[in-house]
């Protein structure tokens, strides 16, 4: 499990957490499927609510989900 300490989102897995670009200009976006990215732009997983990678953290000792 991996939580967003920032706004406490928790996902399942690294698979629930969306992609999101980081423009050259600083930016972020969900990534979209056939839009093409532009040079200079950063793809990663991060949290929808914060748009950033930095507040995730995994959680150990969380394996008796149901």
């Amino acid at each position: 499990m991996i939580r967003c300490n920032m706004c406490e989102k928790t996902f399942k897995t690294e698979l629930d957490i969306p992609f999101i670009v980081r423009l050259e200009n600083g930016e972020t976006e969900f990534l979209r499927v056939g839009i093409p990215i532009k040079l200079g732009s950063e793809v990663f997983r991060g949290c929808p609510h914060c748009m950033t990678d930095a507040y995730l953290m995994d959680m150990e000792g969380s394996d008796n989900e149901s």
